[in-house]
């Protein structure tokens, strides 16, 4: 029977119709009459609220206007790394209002995590970066640890920097302060900045890049490396208040005299 049904559209597909239209036509009947039609792509399950409550963290990887598409990439993606998926853009006003289906690796709830796989996967990727998956309409782009942007602005950037010999020095020595002025300094900063100033402690500072600031500033001891734009500085350990002036000094802040009260 199959062999009749086939010449039979073969004679209706020549009689009528545009030749290189019949052509396309004709291979997809034959294919239906013989039994080879393709089988539908099982869709993957895209992140959303249901599945995943945001915030979390992503690494940007492609959008396609399709939801199979996206589907596919993920399957392809998922071969090489452990996390991936997709999302709808629309559902997350934090990333973009397009109508696409993002691919991304994660979902990463600890940016920690996110950070370092961005640094494996920029072994790849050189162009890549990250992303905070939310629904309020900032948005934070992530393109290493030294370089974190707010609605497209990079944030000036604060060193917390010692090393492990300094602090044991400074502890025989009698010292118990140095934590305690960090935590004040980073509260502040953190209250009162945090759209603006990137703090981050030497250890999450690629070695190559902090051993140049090390040079470039001849820092000793431990203290805070501060950088606003081309220019750099370091401010040695200090009583909260002379570290939190000096650092608005150096980034055009107005300081604030009751500090204290901005501590959370």
């Amino acid at each position: 029977m199959k062999p009749f049904i086939i010449t039979f559209l073969l004679l209706i597909f020549v009689a009528c119709g545009n030749p290189k239209e019949n052509k396309n036509n004709l291979a997809a009947a034959i294919d239906s009459a013989s039994g080879h039609e393709k089988k539908a792509v099982k869709l993957l399950e895209k992140t959303s609220d249901k599945n995943t409550k945001p915030p979390f963290y992503a690494i940007n990887i492609s959008a396609f206007p399709d939801a199979k598409s996206a589907s596919e990439e993920v399957l392809k993606l998922k071969k090489q790394h452990k996390k991936a998926s997709y999302l709808w853009l629309p559902d997350y006003q934090s990333v973009s209002n397009k109508e696409l289906f993002l691919v991304f690796l994660g979902p990463y709830k600890s940016k920690y995590k996110c950070m370092k796989k961005l640094e494996d996967y920029k072994k790849e990727n050189k162009s890549a970066y990250a992303i905070l998956v939310a629904h309020d309409t900032k948005r934070l782009v992530f393109y290493s640890n030294i370089d974190e942007r707010v609605n497209n602005k990079k944030k000036k950037l604060m060193i917390i920097y010692s090393t492990k010999a300094d602090e044991q020095e400074y502890a025989n020595e009698g010292g118990e302060d140095w934590g305690w002025f960090v935590g004040e300094v980073s509260s502040y900063f953190s209250a009162t900045r945090e759209d603006d100033l990137l703090i981050i402690g030497n250890e999450e500072v690629p070695k190559l890049y902090m051993d140049k600031l090390v040079k470039k500033l001849e820092i000793e001891g431990f203290g805070y490396v501060l950088i606003n734009g081309t220019e750099k500085t370091f401010l040695a350990h200090d009583m909260s208040e002379g570290i939190i002036e000096a650092t608005c000094d150096f980034m055009g802040w107005k300081f604030d005299k009751n500090w204290h009260n901005k501590i959370k």
